[in-house]
């Protein structure tokens, strides 16, 4: 069922997934706390993303020349059959991924892709594989946490032809940082690939690029997608026919909703917050704009479209970017992807009143939105496992999620997550009409969370 809850005791050991390479792999635990104390000074917000809170009349981020902030795409009727963006053999069999009927057994490899900037993307891959297969278990978190669903390194996968979903980390964040979610999507059948925004992450966090990422992730996100449905030769051999490329989705947390959705569609432009001067000459352009500049010279005038049309549903969790205006406002009637947007009305950061509400407002049919009443920022992410590394000062953005008393509790907001994320992919990409009903908005939801929803429940 879409709609059962995971094993508490699963959830119970996600881990914070920080994977690094062998290299930084075996710190002592001084520098473990060390490193997590860095990931968390910059792992929320884009640049000054935090005032997003102050930004209500941001909403309107509308360009000048009233450009719609959406690219032209299929799902103007609002119906959730093909115009939903699933392919006309969205219902055939996912090759070996059929047998017995999930939940899978999963599997995981780290493989490289070549991104924007010309940086090497650490980008780690999770997918089915067959039941009873012997090997290590993964770990993540520097090797301090075990996988939550016993995914076992390079594994071979079953055979190939499944879909695909990317997920994009947030500012600061690391590509194994909602494992939670990316490895109950590949124990569900789906192959998920997440790239580390090099620059942008952890230990490679570089305040100065933080400006370019704006348009380096989702050409991120496009690079992945490419190597994961053509691999070239020196692609590792076990990408060869995995995914397939009729049924791609992307999701990501913060910064990484802001990437999904600008690969989904929606345009983008330098926001107004980091005074952008390429005016000046080369040398005199502050760190950033030197970055920024010589990107946009190739890009051409804003707003940017990075929409890559292979993507046929989004689902960005606690993103940023609508009101502090990374994203284009969108323009009325504009034609979009099926968009599934989850937020927290406990989120200080990218605040649900200012980020999540506004785009939906601004959106047509197919959406949905999905508000959990409480939590924060950091609900989507699997730091409650680690909280008892974390600073003190920290914890205040965090708000009780980790605690029992919480309501929802962590186990709860993951349920949510997964449910919601799932029946979004499962419609789409599979074209399973019983995903629908997941997004009925009459369904009672106990009061952990509400759903607004239109087109989708068809």
């Amino acid at each position: 069922s879409h709609l059962a809850r995971p094993p508490r005791a699963a959830l119970a050991t996600h881990g914070h997934a920080l994977r690094q390479p062998p290299t930084l792999r075996h710190l002592p635990t001084l520098r473990l706390l060390a490193a997590l104390t860095l990931l968390l000074l910059v792992t929320t917000g884009c640049g000054t993303e935090a005032d997003a809170g102050t930004s209500a009349a941001s909403a309107d981020g509308a360009s000048a020349d009233g450009v719609s902030g959406v690219d032209g795409a299929s799902g103007a009727d609002g119906s959730a059959g093909a115009d939903s963006g699933a392919s006309s053999d969205a219902g055939a069999t996912d090759s070996g991924a059929t047998a017995g009927g999930p939940p899978y057994a999963i599997g995981v490899r780290t493989i490289t892709v070549a991104g924007a900037g010309g940086r090497d993307l650490p980008t780690e891959v999770w997918y089915p594989i067959a039941a009873g297969t012997k090997g290590a278990h993964a770990k993540y978190l520097l090797d301090q946490v075990p996988s939550p669903y016993g995914a076992i390194r390079d594994a071979k996968p079953l055979t190939g032809n499944l879909p695909l979903v990317v997920f994009s980390h947030g500012n600061g964040g690391v590509r194994e940082q909602s494992v939670f979610l990316t490895e109950w999507l590949a124990r569900h059948g789906y192959v998920v690939a997440s790239p580390e925004h090099v620059g942008n992450s952890f230990l490679s966090m570089k305040q100065e690029q933080t400006a370019v990422m704006t348009l380096w992730r989702p050409q991120d996100v496009t690079a992945v997608i490419d190597t994961m449905l053509t691999p070239g030769k020196d692609d590792p051999a076990f990408l060869q026919g995995l995914a397939d490329p009729e049924r791609v989705g992307v999701t990501g947390h913060s910064f990484g909703g802001y990437t999904s959705l600008a690969v989904a569609g929606l345009k983008v432009q330098v926001p107004p917050a980091y005074n952008l001067d390429c005016s000046k000459a080369q040398a005199e352009r502050s760190p950033q704009d030197q970055l920024v500049c010589p990107e946009i010279a190739k890009l051409g005038a804003a707003p940017f479209s990075f929409h890559d049309k292979r993507v046929k549903v989004a689902v960005p969790l606690a993103h940023a970017g609508y009101g502090w205006k990374m994203l284009v406002k969108v323009a009325k009637d504009a034609k979009h992807i099926p968009l599934v947007i989850l937020g927290a009305s406990g989120d200080t950061l990218t605040p649900f009143a200012t980020e999540a509400q506004p785009l939906y407002d601004d959106l047509t049919t197919p959406s949905a939105l999905i508000k959990i009443v409480g939590g924060s920022h950091y609900s989507f992410a699997n730091l409650c496992d680690v909280e008892h590394l974390l600073p003190a000062g920290f914890k205040q953005n965090m708000g009780n999620i980790c605690t029992a008393s919480a309501k929802p509790t962590i186990a709860e907001t993951f349920d949510i997550v997964q449910t919601y994320t799932l029946a979004a992919m499962d419609l789409v990409l599979r074209g399973d009409s019983d995903a629908a009903q997941v997004f009925d908005p009459k369904k009672e939801t106990q009061g952990l969370h509400t759903l607004q929803s239109r087109g989708l429940a068809q």
